[in-house]
């Protein structure tokens, strides 16, 4: 089965889609780690390119001397690297903005190395409060083509104290 919604067009897949689903995965308790994370976006991934061989997705592949966390290639070239961030703490809001920079860097040194990348992702869960400003700077013009931020706040989530108290509760369970 090889559905990819939005006429084949696997970037825009990514900015409208893997947020929703990463969202219905939280809400359902699916998402405690980083590493569930990675999962949770390959899983869509692939799922959404379904059977094609012009498509495939690696994680943590070494390019330009970095590991991004995802990256998708189309006819064996490298098109679109995710890096993906989970800071969700039991015992506090926190927002991970010197990690996020790291990441931002890493995804500019790739793109650097592979001009040829359409764009570079940085997907976050936190759990942060919402007058924050998540945003992070772009050094460069072509960094606001390339460079895409996708932030997801836990605390937007409806009921949010119940939620938070259930996933907490799971994860000291999972210990």
């Amino acid at each position: 089965m090889s559905k990819l919604l939005y006429g084949d067009r696997l970037d825009t897949f990514i900015e409208e889609e893997i947020p929703k689903l990463i969202k219905e995965d939280l809400k359902s308790h699916q998402l405690f780690t980083e590493m569930d994370m990675h999962a949770v976006v390959f899983f869509h991934l692939r799922r959404a390119l379904g059977e094609r061989v012009d498509w495939f997705v690696r994680c943590n592949l070494e390019m330009a001397g970095v590991k991004p966390d995802i990256c998708a290639f189309n006819r064996y070239a490298p098109k679109f690297v995710i890096e993906a961030k989970f800071v969700i703490l039991p015992a506090q809001a926190y927002f991970p903005k010197s990690k996020l920079e790291e990441d931002r860097l890493k995804l500019r040194n790739i793109r650097k190395k592979y001009p040829q990348l359409g764009k570079g992702y940085l997907i976050a869960v936190f759990d942060a409060d919402r007058a924050y400003d998540y945003s992070l700077k772009r050094d460069e013009e072509w960094e606001k083509h390339f460079y895409r931020e996708i932030f997801i706040n836990v605390q937007d989530f409806r009921n949010y104290e119940n939620w938070k108290r259930n996933w907490c509760t799971i994860k000291s369970n999972q210990m």
